[in-house]
């Protein structure tokens, strides 16, 4: 059978490239500041606020050497999307994006993970985070903070909101905001979900299924639909309860919930 010299040429090439297997951060160039970006596959994203006089934010990518080669669509005007070019095992990769300006928005799906170095500075933001995807973010926002987390997703937030923060959750996500204090909040959490809140002005809470909302500040408003929950933060001595023993509430009641489904279902 008759295989062409370019043809081999090729397949070497690639090999050759693949077996590059050297960890290297490298630069990519960004058309403009961006005011947004949207995560959506396997790549982790470390972001860092820089001095707004400052040239313009700036993108690096660490990961092995063959992905540099081949694999990275980055477009970025305003929003920064980076992609991967084919479906691959592919290593590590980390995204580290230095922010000159404000961010507007933040779309995470898939299994990525996003942090910060620093205080994230936003007059509004809107965060979405579905998938498996975890975030641990530091931020401080003026007017609005708008959460949305789906799926089995994690959200550490620290900081503060001197405004209104929105907090929804629908799946089995979590939402820690318990060092970041807000003005007021509005919490919807359905399905299973989990939400920590402080709200210094006011709280309102909506659950649905069985979906629990711990929360510290004057309660507003409250409603719950199925067999969710919403207690305070605080224990009985007045200090906020640590993360073990909210966990074995839930635990708990969650057991109990199970008990009583099983043995209705017994005697139909």
């Amino acid at each position: 059978m008759f295989i062409s010299t370019s043809f081999l040429i090729f397949l070497c090439s690639i090999t050759i490239i693949k077996t590059d297997r050297t960890i290297r951060r490298l630069p990519y160039k960004l058309d403009s500041d961006i005011t947004a970006f949207v995560g959506d596959n396997i790549i982790n994203y470390e972001l860092t606020r820089i001095d707004t006089s400052g040239p313009m934010s700036t993108l690096e990518i660490e990961t092995e050497q063959w992905v540099h080669d081949c694999c990275f669509i980055v477009t970025s005007q305003p929003v920064l999307r980076i992609r991967l070019k084919a479906e691959n095992n592919y290593p590590k990769i980390t995204a580290y994006l230095r922010l000159r300006t404000s961010l507007s928005s933040i779309v995470m799906t898939g299994t990525g993970m996003i942090t910060t170095t620093n205080s994230i500075q936003s007059d509004s933001l809107v965060f979405e985070l579905s998938g498996t995807s975890k975030a641990q973010l530091q931020v401080e926002i003026t007017t609005k903070l708008d959460v949305i987390l789906a799926g089995t997703g994690q959200i550490t937030m620290t900081g503060n909101v001197r405004g209104a923060g929105y907090i929804r959750l629908t799946g089995a996500g979590e939402f820690d905001g318990r060092a970041c204090p807000m003005n007021t909040v509005i919490v919807d959490v359905t399905g299973v979900g989990t939400a920590y809140v402080i709200g210094e002005q006011a709280v309102d809470v909506a659950v649905g299924g069985v979906g629990h909302v711990y929360y510290h500040g004057p309660l507003r408003n409250q409603r719950v639909n199925g067999l969710g929950s919403i207690d305070s933060l605080l224990s009985s001595n007045g200090k906020l309860l640590k993360s073990s023993a909210i966990t074995m509430k839930i635990s708990i009641n969650y057991y109990i919930i199970c008990f009583f489904f099983y043995v209705f279902k017994f005697f139909l």
